[in-house]
C-alpha cells in the first residue's frame, strides 16, 4: 500500500507547543499534535486528502506515550472540502488504546486500522484520556497519522523510527536482497537480511536515546544529556561500521576461528586482562535477530496493536492477545515467548546450540540462568549476547542460586560483554555492573569485590579506548 497526502484542516483545540499542522509530515523529530489544556472532550480533528476522493485502505495512528486517549472514533465524507456542522460523514467505528502502565510509559502504541472506503476526509473524535501522573492538563497527544492506498510501499514505523540516512540504507540493502532472491543467491539473501535487521536495531536505539536526550535537556538534567550523548556515539559507531559493509559478498579467506574457550572461567582469579569477548571468535558478520520491535523504550519507540477489520459500532478485535509484537504488514513472524519483556528483543529467533567441546565450559553458566540464555551468550548475533546480559540483570532477585554464585556468573557476563565489540552489548553490560553492585549487599565486602574486580578493569579498558 502506498501512503495518501493529507492536512489538517480543522480541529477543536490545539496545544500551541504542538499544533495540529505537525501532523502533516511524518518526521523521528516530530513533536505531534496535542489538544488544549484541560479541553472538554470529545475532540475532533478533520483531515482531507491532498489528492481528492481516494480508497482509503488502513489509517494507523501513533499516540503519544503518555497523553493517551481511551477511545478514538473514526468518520469519512467525500465531501471535496469541509464546511463545518455542514459536512456529512458517516461513521465507520472506533478503536480504543491501551493506558501505557506495563511499559511504565515508555512506549508509544501504533494502532493499524484496515478499511476499505472511498474519502476524501477524515475525522477523528477523540474522547478523554487516560489519566496518570505525567499527563498533568488532561491532554490526548497523537504522534503521527497515516493513511494508505491499495499498491506501493511507505509505513508509518519506517518514517518515525529512522533517520533519512538509516532509512535510505536499508532501502539499499532491501533492493540488493529482493535481487538477491530473484536470483536464487540465498546465502548473499540471508547476509542481507542480516545487515538490514542490524541496521533497523541500532536504528530504534538511535531514535530512543536521541528522545531521551531532548527530555533531559528539557529537564535540564545536564548530566544525563551528557552521558547519553556519549551512548548515542558509542552506537553511532556502530552505524558506520555498519555502512562499511560492502552490499556484495567478499569472498571468505580464512576458517572461522575456534570456539573454545569463549568466556572467562567462572570464579577464576585471571591474571589476563584483554578484552575478551563471545564476539572475537567469530568472523565479523553483521548478524542480527529480528528488531522491528516498537515496543520498547521510551519515547522514540513504537508499539504495534494487532490488527483487524473495523466495523461500525464495534471496537477493533485484536487478533492476538499479545501487543507487544513487532510484525509489520506481512510478515508473519510472532514473538519469541523467550525474549519476552526484553525491549527489541521479543521477535529475535532462538541462539543456535552450544557444541559439545564447550559443554563443560558451559556447565555453570547453564545451572544458574537456564540453558536458553547461556546459548545467548555463546551465540554468533550480537542481539543474543545483549539479550541474555538484559534477561540476567532484570531477573537477579529470581534466581533461585546463592548469591555469590550467581555473582560470579555476572561478572563472568560483564567482563565478557564489556569487552565486546558491539557498542550495545558493551553499554547492557555496564548496566549488569550497576545491578551487580546494588545486589552485592547480600555477600560479604572481600568476596563482592574479588567479583567485580575483573570486569570494571575491562570497563576501564573499554572506556579508555
Amino acid at each position: 500500500m502506498s501512503k495518501l497526502r493529507f492536512s489538517v484542516v480543522a480541529f477543536t483545540s490545539e496545544d500551541a507547543a504542538s499544533p495540529a499542522s505537525e501532523l502533516d509530515e511524518h518526521a523521528a523529530n516530530s513533536q505531534g499534535y496535542m489538544t488544549a489544556r484541560n479541553c472538554s472532550y470529545p475532540q475532533e480533528l478533520v483531515l482531507q486528502l491532498t489528492d481528492g476522493v481516494c480508497r482509503l485502505t488502513q489509517v494507523q495512528l501513533l499516540s503519544h506515550q503518555t497523553h493517551i486517549a481511551t477511545k478514538m472514533e473514526l468518520y469519512v465524507s467525500k465531501s471535496l472540502s469541509f464546511d463545518g456542522d455542514a459536512t456529512r460523514f458517516s461513521r465507520l467505528g472506533f478503536l480504543t488504546l491501551k493506558s501505557n502502565t506495563e511499559s511504565r510509559y515508555m512506549a508509544r502504541e501504533l494502532k493499524t486500522v484496515h478499511i476499505d472506503q472511498e474519502a476524501a476526509l477524515l475525522k477523528l473524535r477523540i474522547h478523554p484520556c487516560h489519566v496518570n501522573e505525567h499527563n498533568l492538563y488532561n491532554q490526548v497527544g497523537i504522534m503521527a497519522i497515516n493513511l494508505r492506498k491499495p499498491n506501493a510501499a511507505g509505513d508509518l514505523s519506517f518514517d518515525m523510527r529512522f533517520d533519512a540516512k538509516t532509512a535510505a540504507r536499508i532501502r539499499e540493502i532491501q533492493v540488493a536482497k529482493d535481487q538477491a532472491v530473484a536470483n536464487e543467491d540465498y546465502d548473499q539473501a540471508k547476509r542481507l537480511k542480516q545487515m538490514e535487521e542490524q541496521l533497523k536495531s541500532i536504528g530504534l536505539q538511535l531514535a530512543r536515546l536521541e528522545a531521551q536526550k531532548r527530555e533531559a535537556v528539557a529537564n535540564e538534567d545536564y548530566d544525563l544529556a551528557k552521558k547519553i550523548k556519549l551512548e548515542i556515539g558509542m552506537l553511532e559507531a556502530s552505524v558506520v561500521s555498519n555502512e562499511t559493509q560492502p552490499i556484495l559478498p567478499i569472498p571468505a579467506v580464512a576458517p572461522s576461528p575456534s570456539r573454545s574457550q569463549v568466556l572467562p572461567r567462572i570464579g577464576a582469579d585471571q591474571r589476563s586482562l584483554s578484552n575478551f569477548s563471545p564476539r572475537d571468535m567469530y568472523p565479523e558478520e553483521p548478524q542480527t535477530g529480528k528488531s522491528g520491535s516498537f515496543y520498547g523504550d521510551g519515547s522514540g519507540s513504537l508499539r504495534h496493536s494487532a490488527q483487524g477489520k473495523l466495523s461500525d459500532g464495534h471496537e477493533l478485535n485484536p487478533t492476538s492477545s499479545n501487543d507487544y509484537g513487532d510484525q509489520e504488514d506481512g510478515d508473519d513472524s510472532a514473538p519469541n515467548p523467550h525474549f519476552r519483556g526484553i525491549p527489541d528483543a521479543e521477535n529475535l529467533p532462538d541462539p543456535e546450540e552450544i557444541p559439545s567441546a564447550l559443554a563443560k565450559e558451559s556447565e555453570e553458566l547453564i545451572a544458574v540462568i537456564g540453558p536458553f540464555f547461556t546459548r545467548c551468550v555463546y551465540s554468533n548475533l550480537w542481539n543474543h549476547r545483549d539479550a541474555a546480559i538484559r534477561k540476567v540483570t532484570m531477573e537477579m532477585d529470581n534466581y533461585s542460586v546463592e548469591p555469590l554464585r550467581l555473582l560470579e556468573v555476572c561478572s563472568t557476563l560483564a567482563q565478557s560483554g564489556a569487552g565486546d565489540r558491539i557498542a550495545q552489548v558493551a553499554l547492557s553490560a555496564f548496566g549488569l555492573m550497576d545491578r551487580m553492585v546494588s545486589f552485592g549487599a547480600r555477600v560479604r565486602r572481600d568476596d563482592m569485590c574479588h567479583i567485580v574486580r575483573l570486569p570494571l578493569c575491562n570497563t576501564f579498558h573499554r572506556l579508555y579506548d
